[in-house]
């Protein structure tokens, strides 16, 4: 008769963690309220154009803004939220942005590099390394090399001295 009891109560846990874990996944196709985008590339030589995709709430008007001004408006996936890419000119240096409806107020949109707005640098690219200005290492260096020789004269002699007998 336990044995009975004890596979009844262990069968009625099992359904009921099973009834709690199906209850509680998400159904398919479901996305959690997000949204994300990437600009490609953020740098460009001359003016030119950037592509802009991501993702963001399921049929979803999103607006692809520069500098504060929407320059293209694009639906999201219903099903998956994925929009893009699309395709915009960029003549200068630009700060590139996602906006959504009222309803989405309170969603962040996050661009690559962890934030809401996307920098796009347009020319000033130099070729050549970073210069740090120093200009007076030779002097440094020589300095370093009396010094260092100094401490090493002195700590040498004080081990002789130790080692000659008084």
């Amino acid at each position: 008769m336990r044995k009975i009891l004890r596979a009844v109560t262990l069968g009625t846990l099992l359904a009921a963690w099973a009834l709690v874990a199906l209850g509680t996944a998400a159904p398919a196709g479901v996305q959690a309220l997000s949204c994300s985008y990437t600009v490609e590339p953020t740098a460009l030589a001359a003016p030119g154009t950037v592509d802009v995709s991501g993702v963001a709430p399921g049929a979803t008007q999103v607006e692809v803004q520069v500098d504060g001004v929407n320059v293209t408006t694009v639906q999201s996936s219903p099903v998956t939220g994925v929009w893009g890419p699309v395709t915009i000119a960029i003549n200068a240096t630009s700060a590139v942005s996602i906006a959504l409806p009222e309803n989405y107020a309170t969603l962040p949109c996050i661009g690559n590099g962890g934030t809401e707005v996307v920098k796009v640098n347009v020319g000033g690219g130099s070729s050549s390394l970073p210069r740090t200005g120093a200009s007076g290492t030779g002097t440094t260096v020589r300095i370093a090399l009396v010094v260092i020789g100094v401490g090493l004269v002195l700590v040498v002699g004080a081990r002789r001295r130790r080692r000659v007998p008084a």
